[in-house]
């Protein structure tokens, strides 16, 4: 005589979550991030009245998971749209440091501030 089996519990599946390739950007305090290669911008105000015009530019910028940037934005005007140029394009051309989470390269946004620099 065979005893009937003893019915088991069917293995359970673990999900599992495949990281994803193009991680939604985190966003970060200016102070959680530094440059690799440091933004060079050129501005040469045409007048003194130009250059007192210029007040804080705030910039929103997106760096992929390298350091290198992604994308810029003015979120702030500082009133004079050469210098905002200027400082944007200085910026699409720096690269930050890899921003890390336990130990991975992550993509991430902040927003930085800049001032005119004093003459």
């Amino acid at each position: 005589v065979v005893a009937p089996a003893t019915p088991t519990a069917a293995p359970q599946r673990v999900p599992t979550t495949a990281p994803s390739s193009n991680p939604t950007p985190r966003a970060v305090a200016i102070d959680g991030v530094s440059y690799l290669t440091p933004p060079k911008i050129r501005f040469s105000p045409r007048s003194q009245k130009e250059y007192d015009e210029i007040g804080q530019l705030l910039l929103d910028i997106s760096v992929d998971a390298t350091g290198k940037v992604a994308s810029v934005s003015v979120k702030q005007s500082s009133g004079n749209s050469r210098y905002d140029s200027a400082v944007s394009y200085a910026i699409k051309r720096t690269k930050f440091n890899p921003y890390r989470v336990d130990g991975v390269a992550q993509p991430f946004t902040v927003t930085a501030p800049f001032e005119k620099s004093p003459k």
